[in-house]
């Protein structure tokens, strides 16, 4: 993997992070179309760099998203599933590439 990649893929992952974090604090009850677009667009670069469980969530995240905008009675449980698994893959690349740092 070059040098840029695992920088690509380290911003990414902050990316996703922000995004996590955007969606917890708003509860996942008004969250705009910016951020609903936004999770599509992760969806694609995760699926570019490789990433293809976080690519996964995310589309399925934004799938949950865009039927709650058709729904008055929505059913948050499988959004609750997907963000935790998400936010699981991301905690451990992170731990991953922090062991893997500390042997350099």
């Amino acid at each position: 993997m070059k040098i840029n990649s695992c920088d690509s893929i380290k911003y990414l992952i902050e990316d996703i992070e922000e995004l996590l974090e955007g969606i917890f604090l708003s509860g996942a009850g008004s969250l705009n179309e910016n951020i609903v677009n936004d999770v599509k667009a992760l969806a694609n670069r995760s699926a570019e760099v490789g990433l293809s469980f976080a690519a996964e969530k995310l589309n399925n995240i934004y799938d949950e998203l865009n039927k709650k905008y058709h729904s008055i009675q929505f059913d948050y449980s499988k959004l609750v599933k997907e963000y935790y698994l998400l936010n699981g893959y991301i905690d451990i690349i992170k731990k991953a590439r922090f062991e893997l740092s500390s042997f350099r």
